[in-house]
């Protein structure tokens, strides 16, 4: 039996997966939760470097203000919990 060969990293499902299993480990609620931090954070970055580095209205050292956003570890801590408990 062939497994058929591919870039696991193309892969078109909107799920969190396993790369090697492609095992769903979490809801979709999940997933749109970490794409919402990747852009929170993306944010935060290219104003990062548009005020310090570019634009030079802040100095380096100024303090980066933390979010208060849930880590990966954790949201998916939090939905396997949820989910367990049904």
């Amino acid at each position: 039996m062939m497994e058929e060969f591919r870039n696991l990293f193309e892969e078109d499902s909107q799920d969190l997966l396993v790369l090697d299993t492609k095992e769903i480990v979490a809801p979709p609620g999940a997933a749109d939760a970490v794409f919402r931090a990747h852009k929170v954070g993306q944010v935060q970055f290219d104003n990062f470097v548009r005020e310090r580095l570019v634009e030079r209205t802040k100095p380096t050292e100024d303090a980066i203000h933390r979010n208060n956003s849930k880590s990966s570890v954790s949201m998916l801590q939090n939905f396997r919990q949820r989910a367990s408990n049904k």
